[in-house]
């Protein structure tokens, strides 16, 4: 019974400590800071309501005032809303005199660039066409069938206008945007303090080609297009664009897209178009010197290269080892490169490629055929092989060598596709180069520091992956499918990212994995401080390029931009304390399930006395962790003290029993 007693009592002292461990990490006291100075940034916007369905707030817009020196900041497009709600296109239309649609267009619209103050300097404006703008039926006029055709457009009752003239050309069959014109007043509300007051003319005839397309199609251009004058660094900034004078049969009619949707160069046969092109492309090898040493060169195709129609063309791809030539000149060069169609096979490749390169001095410095045209490349094997109604697509460098003078061409974002071409660009066939063998073992790790007037006004660091449900098209069939990308830890750009005394907002730009030269994503984390100094996110955004750079099988005309959000309040902690978490938390918003990792979050650092992340305020699933481990030596313990009391049970019956036997 002793040793009984002693065992028992030795597992009530095991139970109590547990105990108290458990106790003191689930109590421990934060350490309670004085609260620091007032954040001196400017305040982001008011506080989200939490639990309403509303979008993100917008970033602040940078207004003009009387002492601000000129700025350069660019204009900007209009941010889309969330996929479930169609953006509000504006559109117009201009009627005949018995009543027929014309003149039909679609397009947000921009204005930009300087103005005098009244102290004389030069400060920046920037802002939209309202969506209450109509269409002048008096100044407007159809244009056919030898005028020019005109929309104009007024808003402020009348005060404020664009118009945009359009002329054609009757051989060609075409038609192009001839002049852009505005007129602004100069209000407080656009111009705050400008030196000139009224209306202001802006634009005029344009300088080059500008929604350039063939009768009865409409242009389209769902990228930015800005026209720019010298004048005031006056621009235009036209998106989601879509304008078709002439030959309007009640709606809109097929799409010519633009270049920045598509293309840098394109051929048509018979009216349609037959070969798109997009890339950049450097040219390199071996020349001979005077002393008989060999140099080497380096030539690089400009992007105003022109297509020689005069040696271009396409053949019917149905047609017999039919082959699609694009023959391009710059300064005194040419290139010119032959697709050609394996009519077993169903495929493309290409198979001849040829640059002719003027020897000048600048790339062929004291070259023995100085002023002479040298031919370079030849003959191919199957480069670059795609099925006939797809396109090869390529962001990774492909290149192709050449053994004579070791020549090589080397692309790099390249997009080709020569026959069997329905306006824009088909399906995605993606070179192997552009799909990374390994992913990295972990999601990388962020660390940021937001800076304003040169103090530290937020801290961020943590791990984030996003896992995006989309539909693709395999086989003329569509089924779901998912990408999942991580968030850069070293390219993330946050110079969005805005502190306040009450509103702080954490923004980065980035393309994932690095696909693109262009950051077309944009996360936003929105901290809104409370009353009682207790603050929390109240708004997650992802802004995405939803194309099929980055979801692999998309529908070339299901591209866009996506906006999705979620405004549930998480991440509490209170001014001068950090929020810390280890353990994953997901956020859903649509079809992104975003995952961060490893949580430190300081949104409002300006507020931590004497600088840094202050302490932690752990969140609720770490300290489910941390319980796992007191309640697993609890049940231990638990079931060590059954297994004693039944021995104990079992020992005392025999006991009893052999008492009386020996009775």
């Amino acid at each position: 019974m002793k040793l009984l007693t002693a065992v028992l009592l030795l597992i009530f002292v095991a139970l109590g400590a547990a105990q108290n461990t458990e106790s003191a990490a689930t109590t421990a006291p934060t350490k309670k800071l004085t609260e620091g100075p007032t954040s001196k940034a400017k305040t982001a916007g008011p506080a989200t309501t939490a639990g309403t369905a509303t979008a993100p707030t917008a970033r602040p817009a940078t207004n003009a005032s009387t002492a601000a020196p000129k700025t350069t900041a660019a204009p900007t497009s209009p941010t889309p809303g969330p996929t479930t709600v169609p953006p509000p296109f504006f559109t117009y239309n201009v009627t005949s005199a018995d009543g027929q649609v014309c003149f039909l267009a679609q397009f947000y619209a921009g204005f930009s660039g300087t103005y005098e103050l009244k102290n004389t300097s030069m400060v920046d404006f920037n802002f939209e066409m309202p969506e209450n703008a109509k269409v002048d039926a008096k100044k407007s006029r159809c244009g056919w069938p030898s005028q020019t055709a005109i929309m104009f457009l007024t808003w402020t009752e009348g005060a404020d206008s664009l118009a945009l003239e359009f002329s054609m050309d009757n051989e060609a069959q075409t038609f192009q945007l001839k002049s852009a014109n505005a007129s602004l007043t100069h209000s407080p509300a656009h111009f705050p303090d400008s030196k000139t007051t009224g209306a202001v003319k802006y634009g005029g005839v344009t300088m080059g080609d500008f929604f350039k397309a063939d009768f009865g199609y409409s242009f389209k251009c769902a990228s930015t297009e800005q026209i720019a004058y010298k004048a005031n660094d006056f621009k235009f900034t036209f998106s989601q664009l879509k304008v078709q004078p002439y030959e309007v049969d009640k709606t809109f009619g097929q799409e010519s897209p633009c270049v920045a949707d598509g293309a840098h160069w394109s051929l048509k046969e018979k009216g349609n178009f037959c070969l798109l092109a997009d890339f950049q492309l450097t040219f390199t090898g071996e020349y001979t010197k005077n002393d008989s040493k060999m140099g080497t060169f380096t030539v690089m195709l400009p992007a105003d290269a022109r297509i020689d129609l005069a040696n271009s063309h396409c053949e019917d791809s149905n047609a017999p080892m039919a082959q699609a030539v694009l023959a391009l000149t710059f300064d005194q060069n040419s290139f010119m490169q032959v697709y050609q169609v394996d009519n077993k096979t169903k495929t493309f490749s290409l198979v001849n490629a040829t640059a002719k390169l003027m020897h000048d001095k600048t790339h062929f410095p004291d070259s023995k055929d100085a002023g002479k045209i040298v031919t370079y490349g030849g003959a191919l094997t199957d480069q670059f092989q795609t099925g006939l109604g797809d396109y090869y697509k390529c962001s990774a460098m492909q290149k192709v060598e050449f053994k004579e003078n070791k020549f090589a061409l080397s692309y790099t974002d390249l997009k080709i596709q020569p026959f069997d071409v329905h306006m824009t660009f088909g399906n995605l066939s993606q070179c192997g180069q552009d799909t990374p063998t390994a992913k990295p073992p972990t999601v990388p790790m962020g660390n940021w520091t937001i800076t304003r007037d040169n103090k530290t006004c937020m801290m961020m660091q943590f791990q984030a992956q996003f896992i995006i449900s989309y539909q693709k098209e395999v086989g003329g069939k569509t089924e779901m499918s998912k990408v999942g990308y991580y968030l850069p830890n070293t390219t993330l750009d946050t110079a969005e990212s805005t502190c306040g005394d009450t509103v702080a907002m954490f923004v980065g730009a980035f393309s994932p994995e690095n696909l693109k030269p262009i950051k077309d994503w944009v996360m936003t984390l929105e901290f809104t401080m409370k009353k009682d100094k207790s603050y929390s996110m109240t708004n997650f955004s992802l802004e995405f390029m939803m194309d099929d750079a980055y979801f692999p099988g998309l529908n070339k005309s299901m591209a866009k931009m996506v906006t999705v959000f979620n405004n549930t309040t998480r991440f509490d902690s209170t001014a001068g304390n950090y929020y810390m978490c280890n353990a994953n938390q997901d956020i859903m918003a649509m079809n992104v399930n975003a995952t961060f990792m490893k949580l430190k979050l300081q949104p409002f650092a300006e507020q931590v006395k004497g600088g840094g992340l202050g302490s932690p305020s752990d969140c609720a699933a770490d300290n489910d962790v941390s319980n796992i481990v007191p309640i697993a030596v609890g049940c231990a313990l638990a079931g060590l003290v059954i297994i004693v009391l039944i021995a104990y049970l079992i020992g005392r019956s025999r006991s009893n029993r052999s008492g009386y036997q020996s009775v």
